[in-house]
């Protein structure tokens, strides 16, 4: 299985990788990391659907996994329009482990993107509690207060708290000159 994963990812050689893992998996079906190896280099070939068949089969050998449930909750969520089985996914990951801070911040977003501004903040708060530093969350968190909540102000701050960590943040800067665009045509928001 080690040859298996440095073929695929320090060499580029994912045909032999994907061969090794069949290997392993013909000796014994019941590598769970094995079928989460071989999910993780079907999804870089676009085969989803054969991935999503192989994060279940791993998630039914190792139920404890949550790094495969939440590779299998992104899987959904990005690849195959499933945005309900991802966060029922992201749920079932937090069950496992209630600090794993990826399930949290992509819960987050996923919510974002479902219009849920409530669900998105308390996620990201939870993320920012946990890591300060964290770019991504300080803009997500400043889109879920501009688009779900209306709190043009709390967007303003959190994306000027995301530029003052990463200066050159592109959609951070975007979505601050938005911001002070609303509040300019309609101060009556702030």
């Amino acid at each position: 299985l080690t040859r298996a994963v440095a073929k695929g990812v320090h060499l580029g050689d994912l045909q032999g990788a994907l061969a090794d893992i069949d290997a392993v998996l013909q000796m014994d079906a019941r590598q769970h990391l094995a079928y989460f190896n071989r999910a993780v280099l079907r999804s870089g070939q676009a085969d989803y659907k054969a991935a999503l068949e192989d994060y279940d089969r791993a998630a039914e050998l190792a139920p404890n996994q949550v790094e495969c449930v939440v590779n299998r909750a992104n899987l959904k969520v990005e690849f195959l329009s499933d945005p309900l089985g991802g966060m029922a996914d992201y749920d079932l990951a937090l069950q496992i482990d209630p600090e794993y801070t990826d399930a949290i911040a992509n819960r987050g977003l996923l919510r974002l993107e479902l219009n849920d501004g409530a669900g998105a903040l308390a996620d990201l708060d939870q993320v920012l509690k946990k890591n300060v530093s964290d770019v991504q969350a300080w803009v997500n968190r400043g889109v879920a207060k501009m688009e779900c909540l209306q709190d043009l102000d709390g967007a303003a701050s959190d994306f000027d708290q995301a530029l003052r960590l990463q200066p050159d943040n592109a959609y951070a800067l975007q979505n601050r000159e938005i911001v002070r665009e609303a509040l300019k045509t309609n101060p009556s928001r702030t």
